[in-house]
């Protein structure tokens, strides 16, 4: 736990992979963007992206963001804001209050100007089908 506090990740990744493996969301995540920055790990985009999009698929707020973060910035996925727009859109409506939850509002409110408004209201229309087939 040292090392990782440390920024020391690549001395850490024995915990984060045991930690992750045991269930542990925040470890997953982690896990994921070591993979995806290579950071205390070799690249792996698939291994990484997809450590992210299974959290996010299971309502875990902070990979959702990520994983927005990861079409917007065009990092292990083709850039794509308005795939982007749709997981903060996503993000900005989970049902619990939370920091992310107002950190997804804003981000989804800052790519929607960059947005058309057809593009926009496809992004909402998208966020709201995920969470019905989730209900």
């Amino acid at each position: 736990m040292a090392a990782l506090n440390a920024g020391r990740h690549g001395q850490s990744v024995p915990l984060v992979q045991r930690l992750s493996e045991e269930g542990c969301p925040q470890a997953r995540l982690f896990l994921g963007l070591m993979y995806v920055e290579a950071d205390g790990v070799p690249q792996d985009c698939s291994r990484g992206v997809a450590l992210i999009r299974g959290l996010a698929d299971a309502f875990y707020n902070d990979a959702q963001v990520f994983l927005g973060r990861l079409y917007e910035y065009g990092r292990c996925q083709e850039r794509n804001l308005g795939e982007a727009y749709r997981w903060y859109a996503v993000a900005a409506s989970h049902p619990i209050v939370s920091d992310t939850r107002a950190k997804a509002r804003d981000l989804r409110l800052a790519k929607q100007v960059l947005l058309s408004d057809t593009e926009a209201k496809a992004g909402d229309a998208a966020a709201l089908a995920w969470w019905r087939s989730r209900w």
